[in-house]
């Protein structure tokens, strides 16, 4: 090939580079990352009674936050590991907040016994709680201390062995 059409391509695709880097930059700063830190964000959601249920009724020292959807394969891959950790951790309140788009509660409650969901649910269909955690994928899980704090961000599937380590962090 010939030199000049070598490094006028190698100079393309520098010029896209930074141009696609540029955009991601921009991006990132211009769109509300999730909360690492500090103060737990209230919200409103529907239990599966269709009550609103909110983060004040969570009783417990420390609260599992974990954000999912019925249609989401890694959601679904983890939810034996929080049933498990639910089930060994009683003082510890685990909560999925199902992000589902137009899902009934009846609906998700069906699904979730499908899928084997033995930790309370909640649907949070117009996105109220998962706008106000920032949520932009999902799995995500959000660890609250006793005072609701968020002491640790899980982005993506988890297991019971990270859990209790998130939850020994919150002890502290």
């Amino acid at each position: 090939m010939d030199r000049k059409l070598i490094l006028g391509m190698v100079q393309d695709w520098g010029i896209a580079l930074v141009i696609v880097v540029g955009v991601l930059v921009v991006w990132g700063a211009l769109n509300p990352s999730s909360p690492r830190s500090g103060p737990a964000p209230d919200f409103v959601v529907s239990d599966m009674a269709g009550q609103p249920a909110q983060l004040a009724d969570l009783k417990g020292d420390v609260v599992v936050l974990n954000f999912w959807a019925t249609w989401c394969g890694p959601c679904r891959a983890e939810i034996p590991e929080l049933s498990a950790f639910s089930e060994a951790h009683r003082d510890v309140v685990v909560a999925g907040i199902s992000t589902d788009d137009a899902m009934s509660v009846k609906r998700l409650a069906v699904m979730a016994g499908k899928y084997g969901v033995t930790y309370p649910i909640y649907l949070d269909d117009q996105h109220v709680a998962a706008g106000a955690y920032g949520v932009s994928g999902i799995p995500v899980t959000f660890v609250l201390d006793k005072d609701r704090q968020i002491v640790r961000v899980i982005q993506g599937s988890t297991t019971k062995e990270v859990l209790e380590a998130a939850v020994e962090l919150a002890r502290k």
